[in-house]
């Protein structure tokens, strides 16, 4: 998959970070993780549920991710996220 640097998502409008895509290696273990679980991992101040719902908009507000997600037959009501699903997660997103 190519992607543009053009493609950054605003995370969230508060902070308003903003992430680009690089070509730096993976240094997590990329892995079958349940949902909750690896929300926290992006946000262990939080609650697990909390931490899933601002995962799933981060996601939502990335169609590429998305879309990504949809071809690796990741849908939204699976309890796990898939290996394939974590590597494109953490390529659009950045690691944790």
């Amino acid at each position: 998959m190519s992607l543009s640097p053009a493609k950054c998502v605003i995370l969230s409008r508060k902070v308003r970070h903003f992430l680009a895509i690089t070509d730096k290696p993976i240094m997590m273990t990329i892995k079958c993780y349940p949902k909750s679980e690896f929300a926290l991992l992006y946000f262990p101040d939080s609650d697990a549920h909390v931490a899933l719902n601002r995962l799933n908009s981060w996601i939502r507000r990335c169609p590429d991710l998305q879309k990504a997600l949809i071809a690796c037959n990741q849908t939204r009501f699976a309890k796990y996220f898939s290996a394939q699903a974590v590597r494109h997660i953490v390529e659009f997103l950045g690691e944790p």
